[in-house]
């Protein structure tokens, strides 16, 4: 088995996506020139024999034999021409130059009568065949694909060369940096957090690490210091203390954590939806089906972040569970969908064995879509190159349907899985390269049993292993209905009779171009903006908007102080603000809705809320269109 890093993957990944695409398009590209090639060949054929059927019909009509046959003689300056024929009937006055090929698909016959026209009585006189070779056409098409292949190779080279330094760029840090968080979370607080000195996302998250890393060892040291000197009871209010500021400071890391991926995702999920719903340039059905993946996959890693980051909900058993009823069968395809392409990587082939009509379950969608996406990256990287993961349902008492995933992997040794679902426990596998943290399965269970169901398993050392969950049926057995899409003819009228303008407030340059973006959709409607807060206020003051729409991290002064002197002064104090900020984490909201906002939204943008937001604050009677 070759064992590689995430880095040389992904090289391999994208060397085998860009060579694809390269000798396809060489490929069609030779098609289309060969045939084209072919039909101009074609066509000069007809031509000629056109013209010599019409050239004899004299020389044939007055029976003059030499006539005939200079005519004949003058097409073999065609370097095509293998053979040319008039056939009269009549051996004695038939005709031919060259000799007939046989029957074959690299030579191109066309024949053509010879017709002498009488009044109105058409008199026929013989028939004029001529053969010509695809000799000229294979030659240039040899030159063409020798061409196409030189070029492809530079092609491919270029691309991949830009590629590799990109890669350098970001997979190298972001491999030290999960290094460290993944030594850091097994309790190694002498790991060495690399100190990036960037400005971009993976700096600010650098720094978020190296942040928690201090406070956990001061944490460490001050418990320490504390064993020996204090009593019981000073001891259990010590740590009480200590508890609640890691609390707090874990609170504080996840949400950085979260601002900082929200970021890239708010353009991400943004610029998705603004090219599904836009009018001006419509998209073809085979955009729309890839653009579609696209915020799919968005809008699942949104919903990871939304739940997965809140630690500390999932430690205090706090996590809510959304119950509903749930379409089996379209649960078992969406993560097929997710996990083929990772499983082609590997070379290993999924099957699914499960039946086309499934019961609905009652669930939480995206729990159980984690759950069974869990189970197959497990069974992924616990498995050989070439191997096979097959899927299978069955009921089973108590009114439950049981998911299987099957694999031929590795199997567990007999003597750990009592350790399976243990925190942080790899049983072994932490000495080799595959990765993980060793709490997936342990998050696995908490969520499969805060569904009403179970799991468990089975292995064999050197055989693979099934893992099953078992998740209730739902009472009423139907899919649930899903929400229907935005409708973007469903608001034609534009405000009628007056013009709005919206101040935005925001610091990143690319979400004030996807903000531009749906403000160009929106008739009637002009954006100003400013990356400041300070800027804002002076901007609020002179040209009195109807909205302003405020970010809250902002360099300086920050969103809620901006609103809170909007308030204060007598011109700007009824105007309606709308805070859209990153900070989405439960503490953040209320904040926010407890604030002098009239509202606050978190991104990534959900457009249809952002345009009901537009219209409430500007009145119900402005009818906004839909981008």
């Amino acid at each position: 088995m070759l064992n590689l890093s995430l880095n040389s993957r992904l090289h391999i990944l994208i060397g085998m996506l860009v060579t694809s695409i390269t000798a396809i398009a060489a490929i069609a590209t030779l098609q289309y020139v060969q045939n084209d090639k072919l039909a101009e060949l074609e066509l000069r054929a007809q031509r000629t024999v056109d013209l010599q059927a019409n050239a004899l019909v004299r020389p044939r009509w007055e029976l003059d034999k030499a006539a005939e046959k200079a005519l004949l003689n003058a097409l073999k300056t065609d370097e095509d021409l293998l053979y040319a024929a008039l056939e009269t009937g009549d051996a004695n006055h038939s005709i031919a130059v060259g000799e007939k090929p046989a029957p074959s698909s690299d030579v191109i016959n066309v024949s053509r009568k010879i017709v002498h026209t009488v009044g109105e009585k058409e008199i026929p006189l013989g028939t004029l065949s001529l053969v010509f070779s695809k000799a000229s056409l294979n030659e240039f098409r040899t030159t063409l694909i020798i061409s196409g292949i030189i070029a492809t190779i530079a092609f491919v080279s270029i691309t991949l060369g830009g590629i590799f330094i990109a890669l350098r760029l970001f997979a190298r840090p972001l491999k030290e940096l999960t290094e460290s968080i993944m030594q850091l979370a097994n309790g190694d607080h002498t790991v060495n957090v690399p100190s990036l000195e960037r400005d971009d996302e993976i700096g600010k998250v650098a720094a978020a690490v190296q942040t928690f890393k201090k406070y956990a060892i001061d944490n460490i040291n001050l418990q320490k210091e504390a064993l020996g000197e204090r009593t019981q009871k000073e001891e259990e209010a010590r740590r009480a203390m200590v508890a609640h500021q890691a609390s707090k400071e874990k609170s504080r890391f996840l949400s950085n954590m979260s601002h900082e991926l929200r970021t890239p995702l708010n353009a991400i999920l943004g610029f998705s939806q603004l090219l599904e719903s836009s009018k001006r340039e419509k998209l073809s059905d085979r955009q729309r089906k890839h653009l579609g993946h696209i915020t799919k996959g968005g809008n699942h890693l949104l919903n990871l972040i939304n739940d997965i980051l809140d630690l500390s909900k999932i430690e205090a058993g706090k996590m809510v569970m959304s119950l509903e009823t749930i379409n089996s069968r379209s649960l078992i395809n969406d993560c097929l969908t997710f996990a083929k392409p990772i499983a082609h990587k590997k070379k290993i082939k999924i099957q699914d064995r499960s039946p086309t009509n499934l019961p609905a379950l009652h669930a939480d969608h995206l729990r159980a879509k984690q759950v069974i996406l869990n189970l197959f990256s497990n069974a992924i990287k616990y498995n050989h190159e070439n191997g096979l993961i097959w899927v299978e349902t069955e009921r089973v008492k108590d009114n439950m349907l049981r998911i299987s995933i099957s694999d031929s992997g590795y199997g567990i040794p007999k003597n750990k899985q009592v350790d399976l679902f243990q925190p942080f426990q790899r049983l072994g596998a932490e000495t080799t390269d595959i990765e993980g943290s060793g709490i997936g399965l342990v998050l696995t269970k908490r969520m499969v049993e805060g569904m009403g169901g179970a799991i468990g398993f089975e292995s064999v050392e050197n055989k693979g292993s099934t893992f099953w969950i078992d998740l209730p049926l739902a009472t009423i057995d139907e899919d649930k209905d899903e929400p229907s899409p935005i409708d973007a003819e469903e608001a034609e009228n534009a405000l009628p009779d007056q013009s709005h303008l919206m101040l935005y407030v925001e610091d990143n340059p690319s979400n004030l171009a996807l903000m531009e973006g749906i403000v160009d959709e929106i008739p009637n409607l002009t954006l100003v903006s400013a990356h400041s807060a300070e800027l804002g206020l002076v901007l609020a003051e002179e040209l009195k908007p109807d909205i302003i729409i405020l970010d809250i991290n902002l360099p300086g002064m920050d969103g809620f102080e901006a609103v809170k002197r909007l308030r204060q002064a007598e011109s700007t104090k009824k105007l309606p603000v709308i805070a859209l900020s990153a900070n989405a984490m439960p503490q953040d909201i209320r904040r926010g809705e407890n604030s002098d906002f009239n509202d606050y939204l978190t991104k990534p943008i959900n457009l249809p809320k952002l345009i009901h937001t537009l219209q409430a604050a500007l009145g119900d009677q402005a009818q906004m269109e839909t981008p």
